[in-house]
């Protein structure tokens, strides 16, 4: 008998990431021979000429950054805070350097939760579920409804009492809700009232559209004590292949967090750090035309898709995304967005990996015509789609 090696029971329980299945599906379509459009979910620019200097300049330094990230690092990350938020966090006891945004929420997570805790969230979400039970905690998910626009149901909070950790996603990763002040207001007044913690993943701070500003929930006084930050360079500054992010909060957290990534990562990478520095300092005027380039692509794929009697869309006020209603799809939501993947080469992962099915989170970033013409592919496979039963 072949011995099988034992795999812990939290392991077998939680589900892949959603968007890593369907990028090996993109991949092996790809490989095949599909036409796969080149669609983000993140900015795609070169770096400027000086920072790509200064980084080949680095490949030389043998040193490697503290286990809170390099200090010049941390010190722009203050700064550029600082203009943002109203505040400057301390970079010597309220910043910590992470691998991206989702080391960030896991050391955010391990820092906050005690074994069986409770962690709310508001769905359709990003991937929360699996991190939050990897670090030991209970996904409580709050629904969204969509008849009122996914707007955030803070009221629903007091229904799970013993909860005291709740991760917000402003803006909202898939339905692009751009919470306002008022909802902001809400939620401070929840942590406030049950001691709780609001972890505030904000990756996509950037990304607002229609004149709406991103208001971030650390710029609250209530904010500032009982807030985590997360933030990523991945889809503010367009560095997803650096893999850098940052944790902000009070410097007790703060430590605790170091710990927790002392005894997972030790430290990280002195070269990504460095080029993440660089960025923040460079001012990053060539990232200016970001925010009105996806708002064009966000225009016109929603145009397209609203051709279709099948679909349903809001344009979103923020993130990269249009989260699109399929008529009649239900949970059939996975195979139809495998075909849109395989058959019509249209990146796309199914409302299902984010907490309702029947839906599709399509990527607007790249180039228009390309965006374009994703829609058109969509509306041509909703048109031959037939579900089962």
């Amino acid at each position: 008998m072949t011995y099988q090696l034992p795999i812990a029971a939290r392991i077998e329980r939680i589900p892949r990431v959603g968007s890593r299945l369907t990028d090996e599906l993109a991949a092996a379509a790809r490989r095949r021979g599909t036409g796969m459009l080149p669609l983000s979910a993140y900015p795609s620019h070169p770096l400027p000429e000086a920072i790509r200097a200064a980084a080949a300049r680095g490949l030389k330094v043998g040193a490697h950054p503290p286990s809170v990230g390099l200090l010049e690092l941390r010190e722009a990350i203050a700064d550029r805070l600082a203009g943002e938020v109203g505040w400057r966090p301390d970079p010597e006891s309220e910043v910590l350097v992470t691998a991206g945004a989702m080391h960030a929420l896991q050391l955010a997570l391990l820092t906050t939760l005690d074994p069986g805790a409770e962690v709310l969230y508001f769905t359709p979400s990003f991937f929360f579920g699996g991190l939050i039970e990897l670090c030991g905690g209970v996904p409580r998910p709050a629904p969204c409804d969509p008849r009122q626009a996914f707007r955030l149901p803070v009221e629903r909070l007091a229904a799970f009492p013993r909860a005291r950790v709740l991760i917000l996603n402003a803006p909202v990763n898939p339905t692009g809700v751009v919470p306002d002040a008022a909802t902001l207001g809400a939620i401070a007044a929840w942590a406030k009232t049950t001691g709780g913690v609001v972890i505030s993943d904000e990756s996509y701070d950037k990304l607002v559209y229609d004149g709406r500003r991103h208001t971030s929930f650390f710029a609250t006084r209530m904010g500032r004590e009982c807030g985590l930050l997360v933030r990523s360079f991945t889809k503010s500054y367009g560095l997803p292949q650096w893999r850098v992010g940052y944790l902000v909060g009070p410097a007790p957290a703060i430590r605790a967090a170091r710990k927790a990534l002392e005894w997972t990562n030790l430290f990280g990478p002195y070269l990504n750090q460095k080029v993440a520095a660089l960025v923040l300092r460079s001012g990053a005027g060539w990232l200016a035309d970001v925010t009105a380039r996806f708002q064009r692509n966000r225009d016109a794929l929603v145009g397209i898709l609203r051709a279709s009697p099948r679909l349903a869309v809001t344009a979103p006020g923020g993130n990269p995304f249009v989260f699109v209603k399929v008529a009649g799809l239900g949970k059939e939501d996975v195979r139809f967005s495998r075909r849109l993947i395989e058959s019509h080469g249209v990146p796309n992962t199914p409302g299902t990996y984010h907490g309702l099915s029947g839906w599709l989170r399509i990527p607007f970033g790249g180039e228009t015509r390309d965006v374009m013409e994703a829609g058109r592919r969509v509306v041509a496979a909703v048109d031959k789609f037939e579900p089962r039963g």
